[in-house]
């Protein structure tokens, strides 16, 4: 499988903070984080990067590593799947750390790119 595409798409949203907005505002309205690769292809396809959804997926679980801890629920989120609905201010403090994933995530997507970029040239020098 190719990375290629992937690491084009992260190369534009990186070059371009209209995209990343418009990519973070995209991934903000999910309902499930799981879909994420799924919306990134869709987004990657719309601006003209054939890109898949499975490459997203390996390339982000590549990315982040999975911890013992990360099993456990938080209070938001076992409120939001209890169904309850946030105060104005909780859900103020909710969007605003949502944001602050993205700012985090898009991060991580700079360095997963500038990785296998790296892998890459490191491949072709070697093949040479």
């Amino acid at each position: 499988m190719s990375f290629e595409p992937v690491i084009e798409f992260f190369s534009r949203v990186r070059a371009n903070p209209g995209l990343q907005q418009e990519l973070t505002q995209r991934l903000n309205a999910l309902s499930d984080s799981g879909q994420a690769p799924a919306e990134m292809a869709r987004f990657a396809n719309e601006k003209g990067i054939a890109a898949t959804q499975e490459a997203f997926s390996q390339a982000l679980s590549a990315a982040v590593p999975v911890r013992a801890g990360d099993a456990e629920l938080s209070e938001a989120e076992l409120e939001s799947v209890s169904g309850g609905m946030l105060p104005d201010w909780m859900q103020e403090m909710k969007d605003q750390l949502l944001a602050e994933q993205m700012a985090k995530a898009l991060e991580l997507m700079n360095t997963v790119t500038a990785n296998i970029q790296l892998q890459n040239n490191n491949i072709t020098s070697n093949i040479r």
